[in-house]
């Protein structure tokens, strides 16, 4: 988690200008993993808000939220089997960018 306090310009739509002022923002982000023998899943996401500023470095692009998701299952290995092993996943993002 990561939180700034800015003093600068900041574009206003309603108004249609740059107006100087403070704008104090967030940025974080989260995984949490689970992995088993056959089963795992990954879930995690990240948030920046509309005031959010990197001062010393570059932000993409901020009021942006996003979750991903990937769940998957891995088979039991047979060594004497023509196939080995296989696995089955699925991978999920949600994006929300205003």
């Amino acid at each position: 988690m990561l939180g700034t306090t800015t003093r600068r310009f900041f574009r206003d739509a309603d108004v249609g200008e740059n107006i100087y002022r403070t704008g104090k923002g967030l940025a974080y982000s989260y995984i949490y993993n689970h992995v088993s023998r056959h089963f795992g899943y990954n879930l995690g996401g990240a948030r920046r808000t509309s005031d959010y500023r990197a001062n010393v470095g570059f932000t993409r692009r901020t009021k942006t939220n996003s979750s991903t998701l990937l769940v998957y299952y891995n088979s039991e290995p047979q060594l004497k089997s023509r196939l080995v092993s296989w696995r089955v996943h699925n991978y999920n993002e949600f994006r929300k960018v205003a």
